[in-house]
Parts: C-alpha cells; structure tokens; sequence
C-alpha cells in the first residue's frame, strides 16, 4: 500500500516536483540550444577540412567536441542535479534579496557542471606524480589567495578578489579549501565594509553572490567612454600616435600568456586582431594553465602578468620556458597599452 499524505502534504510535493519539472524542461532546452550552435560550427569545420599543422584549427575543433560530448551527458545524466543546483541558486539570491535578472543562472549551472566534467577527465589521465603536484599546486594556490585577502585595506580591493576566488572554486573544492578561502574573504569584505550585510547559503551560494556583486562594482568603476565628437581638436603629435598604434593590426604571430583578467584579455585581443593568443587568466583556474603551458614551445612571444596571476602558474610556466630555453616577458603592474606595446615589440623584432 502507498503511503497516504494529507491534502495540505500532497499538495505541497505537487507544486515541489511540478518546480522541478518545469526547472528541468528550461535546462534541457537550453543544453538542447547549446548543442546545436555547437554542432553547426562543428560542422563547418568538417566541410572546410582541416590541414595538418593548423594548430589553431586543431584546437578549436577538439574544443567544440568536448563541449558537444559534455552537453549531450548532461542531458543524458546530469538534468535532475542541474535542476537541484539551478533552483537552490535562485532561491539563495532571493533570500538575500538580489536579483536574478541580471545573472543567467542556467547557463552558469550548466558551464559549472562542464568545468567539473572536464576536470574529472583530466585527472582520470594524470599520473600519481602528477596528482600530487596538482594537490600542491590547489593547496598553495588556496594559501596565496588567504594571504591576498588578508593584505587589502580597501573595501573594493576585497571585494573585487571575490572573482579571483571563484574562478579557483574547483582547484579550491579538488582539497577541500573553498569554504575555508570563501569564510576568510567573506570577513574581511565584512571588516572593510562600512554597512556590514549578512549574506546567508552554503559556501559556494555565498561565493556567488560576492562574485556577482564584485562584477557590479567593477564595471561601475570602470570610466566611461568619451565622445571623440566633444573632443578638441589638438595638435598633429596625437595623428601620429594614432598611426604607431593602428599599425599593430597587421602584426601576426602566437602569444602565450599566463595571468590578468578576461577584460584585459578583450582589449589587448582587439588591438592585436591578426595575433593567436593562447591565454590563461587567473578566471580559468588551473586546468587550461595546463594547456596553456604545452603551448608555449611553438609561442613566438610568452607574456607573464606576475600581479595577476598565482606562484603555482608562475612556477608551472617557468620550469616549461627553462627546459625549451626561452625567455619571457614580465610585467608587473602595467597597464593594458603597455602590455599592446610589449608584445608588439617582441612581434616586430622578431619579423626583423
């Protein structure tokens, strides 16, 4: 015989699952989405055919196919955990009053659970030795990221390391140090901030939040673009200046670097648009530190950010140059045009 519920306890386990159906169906269809974008591209790729040594090429279509391969077991597996962690993310912003207008919570649901697929592949692959530096390398990557947090006296230097951190989440989770990392953060944004507030969930709902509210604080930060119209018009050095740095499109060549962030990543990309850049930013956590590193014997120029980035990718880059006897760029705190500048150098002295 079926347990028997009341009216009141069935009609609360109705609404329950009917929620988690309907969370479900808007996953699916969205993985559904994602796979057929990706299969297009896909696709594209098998017509053109891809000639042999076209690293790039070669890259991007093995890329496409793990995603596809990802996506398609999500689908197959994963919907009823991706249900579960999509609907405990809205309600974590809901009990802490954000808005989840402004944040695609599907998507970074579904990009969380590829990031984790493809970390599980990777260390299927590795060897003891290698998984042993991989644990000390998350272990002090957690260390450094402590000692960063502890060393600001701004509220918004804080604050702003709440995407440093997150970005490490799954080398954090791999030796169990997020909750320990997140509750370090979390009190000295709390210290630092002259309206404390209290922001309630599990360690990685928290995280979420600082990340989402530290991206808000950034891009409110950031200045303004000028109209060039309401610019006076000056004398003919700027024309000049203007020329020096359009002749950087031309500049073609690959460019490994390790350290700064996606939106650093973005402007120097669109200075150098004919460049191939393999880039590790320290939002890709250690995983694609690895790819990045196997890509440096065929680099023309490696750039390291040392502010930006963590002494485990510092040492990882560094043992690899040693071993292929070659040097690298180093900057440390340098603005975006001075980074264009670096690179642009590297790239004409080499065509010499």
């Amino acid at each position: 015989m079926q347990s028997f519920l009341s009216i009141d306890a069935l009609e609360s386990v109705s609404q329950e699952t009917l929620r988690l159906m309907e969370t479900r169906q808007e996953i699916q269809q969205r993985l559904e989405q994602y796979c057929a974008r990706l299969e297009d591209l896909k696709c594209g790729f098998d017509q053109k055919g891809i000639l042999e040594g076209d690293t790039q090429a070669q890259a991007t279509y093995e890329q496409l196919t793990s995603a596809i391969r990802h996506y398609r077991t999500q689908i197959q597996t994963d919907l009823p955990e991706l249900s579960r962690r999509l609907i405990e993310a809205r309600q974590s912003l809901a009990d802490n009053g954000e808005s989840s207008t402004e944040i695609d919570l599907i998507k970074q649901v579904i990009e969380e659970r590829r990031e984790e697929q493809a970390q599980r592949e990777y260390e299927s692959q590795m060897s003891k030795h290698q998984a042993e530096r991989l644990t000390q390398d998350r272990h002090e990557t957690a260390e450094q990221l402590i000692d960063r947090i502890r060393e600001q006296t701004s509220y918004y230097d804080a604050s702003y390391l709440a995407m440093d951190v997150y970005h490490y989440r799954e080398d954090l989770k791999g030796v169990d140090r997020l909750d320990e990392v997140v509750e370090v953060l979390y009190n000295r944004i709390q210290e630092l901030s002259e309206k404390p507030i209290t922001i309630q969930g599990t360690a990685i709902q928290r995280l979420k939040i600082m990340d989402a509210h530290a991206r808000k604080l950034w891009s409110q930060s950031q200045p303004e673009p000028r109209p060039t119209s309401d610019k006076k018009s000056k004398p003919e050095a700027p024309t000049d200046e203007k020329e020096e740095k359009e002749s950087y499109t031309h500049l073609r060549g690959k460019v490994v670097v390790f350290g700064g962030h996606t939106t650093t990543r973005t402007y120097v990309k669109e200075k150098l648009p004919k460049v191939y850049f393999v880039w590790s930013t320290v939002e890709d956590g250690l995983l694609i530190v690895d790819q990045a590193v196997q890509q440096i014997q065929t680099a023309d120029v490696v750039l390291l950010l040392t502010d930006d980035t963590s002494h485990a990718v510092t040492r990882k880059a560094m043992a690899e140059l040693r071993r292929l006897k070659k040097q690298p760029i180093e900057l440390h705190h340098e603005g975006v045009n001075t980074i264009v500048e670096k690179i642009a150098w590297k790239l004409m002295f080499k065509s010499c």
